[in-house]
């Protein structure tokens, strides 16, 4: 009874998957939010380095997204075909004072996007290993309880010598662990913040520039780039694999209970 309730509580009033906030993670809201984030940061960690006023700086970070106009957003992106570029725009426009002198200075726009898409990737990050998490505990669970319990091992989809269910449960154990390790440990290379500039070099900022980088860092709790260039796959690419290999242990998992009755229905 306990496992019904625990199924059901997966599922929200709507009758859908309780994806635990990532579908609103990855949405037009929070991308937006995300950006004026990191653009805050940013302005920040140079007025802490004294590259901008600190006034215009404390101005920027408090532009929230219900002070950007964003029909005006949507009208420019029509007119210039560029996503990111009306934002900076109507950013400058919400900024009354100083700081409207000083949004998006020093960095280019592959560095705000794809810091804020690092970003949004390591909030999902969190809640996949929530998931894996409880997969484990219910599996630990399981292992425990069906340690003595005898079916039938399988071969070629066949009946073979006995096993135990414990034992498949630890099998699923061991290679979700080797998993969640891989996962813990990409994070110091795939969750960086990159604000090298135009071209990646720090040419508009210098010395002062690599400090700023790791203040923005920092402040948004994720790692700062080695050598920041101004556009760099592998760390989305090394996530995506991670996950894949994550994918293909679950799948393992239910073709492998799927199987389980092949010999006895047929």
């Amino acid at each position: 009874m306990e496992e019904v309730e625990n199924m059901r509580a997966l599922y929200d009033s709507k009758s859908k998957l309780n994806d635990r906030g990532i579908k609103e993670l990855l949405s037009d809201k929070t991308r937006l939010e995300t950006w004026l984030k990191v653009e805050g940061a940013l302005a920040l960690s140079q007025a802490e380095e004294g590259f901008i006023p600190k006034e215009a700086a404390e101005e920027i970070a408090a532009v929230k997204l219900e002070d950007l106009d964003l029909e005006v957003m949507e009208r420019i992106k029509e007119k210039v075909g560029h996503g990111f570029v009306p934002f900076v725009k109507v950013l400058v426009k919400a900024c009354r004072g100083e700081g409207k002198r000083y949004v998006h200075y020093g960095v280019t726009t592959q560095n705000i996007q794809q810091t804020s898409q690092l970003y949004q990737a390591m909030q999902i990050h969190r809640i996949i290993k929530g998931f894996l998490g409880d997969i484990l505990d219910n599996l630990s669970r399981l292992a425990e309880e069906y340690a003595d319990a005898v079916m039938a091992g399988r071969t070629h989809g066949k009946h073979a010598i006995p096993i135990t269910y414990g034992y498949k449960a630890s099998v699923w154990i061991s290679e979700l662990l080797q998993t969640a390790v891989r996962l813990e440990e990409c994070e110091k290379r795939v969750f960086v913040v990159m604000m090298g500039g135009a071209v990646g070099g720090f040419n508009a900022t210098g010395e002062t520039g690599v400090r700023v980088q790791a203040r923005v860092a920092e402040k948004l709790g994720m790692g700062s780039m080695d050598v920041p260039s101004r556009n760099m796959s592998q760390m989305k690419v090394e996530y995506i694999m991670n996950l894949c290999l994550l994918c293909n242990t679950l799948h393992k998992m239910a073709e492998e209970v799927y199987y389980t009755g092949v010999e006895e229905f047929g």
